[in-house]
């Protein structure tokens, strides 16, 4: 493959390259990585394919931005709004349980078209264990979206937005997990 050259100044988003810096490892390999300048003023490294693809724009401040903005109720989840929601396309309602340090776990469930990325998502925001409890496949996203919209209005939600890293509110007590069965057409 052809290497192309890193220009100091070029923009990717809110970050603008200042150097190539020696490679970073990535599993079993070394990439191509840039020190980068963010509007913000923060200087970070990154890898070089991570800006060409878009896959990162700023140093994390545009997510935090996101955050406040949720917490403040003035837009809805983050990590929908970055990705988008098609009803038309198949996707997955999931049930997974968090473990807290306490001892004591909730459950959490959610939407999305990609199950395997989205639990990589949660386990790094939440940085605590998490366990797939069930998960229900749609051939259509609405069909997903209509059964949530039905767990929201008759279970009421165990985390708070102020208690969840990024606002997560779809989620319960222990005590109403027979509800969700139900809800889910799941009898016992």
């Amino acid at each position: 493959m052809k290497k192309v050259d890193i220009l100091p100044g070029s923009k990717f988003g809110s970050l603008v390259v200042v150097r190539e810096v020696d490679r970073i490892p990535v599993g079993k390999e070394l990439r191509r990585a840039v020190e980068v300048l963010c509007s913000c003023g923060n200087n970070i490294v990154v890898r070089y394919n991570s800006l060409v693809t878009g896959n990162t724009t700023s140093c994390g401040c545009k997510f935090k931005r996101r955050v406040s903005l949720l917490l403040s109720g003035l837009t809805t989840c983050p990590c929908k709004a970055r990705s988008g929601f098609s009803s038309s396309r198949p996707a997955t309602l999931y049930l997974i349980r968090f473990n807290l340090q306490c001892g004591s776990h909730f459950y959490k469930y959610g939407i999305t078209h990609n199950f395997e990325e989205r639990s990589k998502i949660l386990e790094r925001h939440n940085n605590k264990p998490l366990q797939l409890i069930s998960r229900w496949e749609y051939l259509v996203g609405q069909d997903a979206r209509v059964a949530e919209k039905r767990i929201k209005k008759s279970i009421p939600s165990a985390q708070s937005r102020a208690t969840m890293p990024d606002g997560w509110t779809e989620t319960f007590d222990p005590k109403h997990l027979m509800k969700f069965y139900e809800l889910m057409g799941v009898r016992y």
